[in-house]
């Protein structure tokens, strides 16, 4: 979805994700990486990765839970420890 004034960053209707691409890029999320000297520092789109990716186990945490409380924090979180490289 591409909305232009409203504050919805993303959310979830029926089990189907839906993520405002206005924020992403608008926070800054689409910078290609830049390599220095055969090393990749953390970039914003890898900012931008790791942002997103809890914002992704954050709404599916909604497909188990429908409100924000400790049961939506728990699924949120399993999914982050789970999925989330070290």
């Amino acid at each position: 979805m591409y909305d232009t004034e409203g504050q919805t960053i993303a959310f979830n209707r029926g089990g189907s994700l839906f993520f405002n691409w206005r924020f992403y890029t608008s926070l800054g999320h689409d910078e290609a990486a830049k390599w220095t000297d055969g090393e990749r520092p953390i970039t914003a789109g890898d900012e931008g990765l790791i942002y997103w990716f809890f914002m992704i186990a954050h709404e599916l945490a909604h497909n188990i839970v429908s409100i924000h409380d400790s049961k939506h924090e728990y699924y949120m979180s399993s999914f982050c420890e789970r999925y989330l490289p070290t």
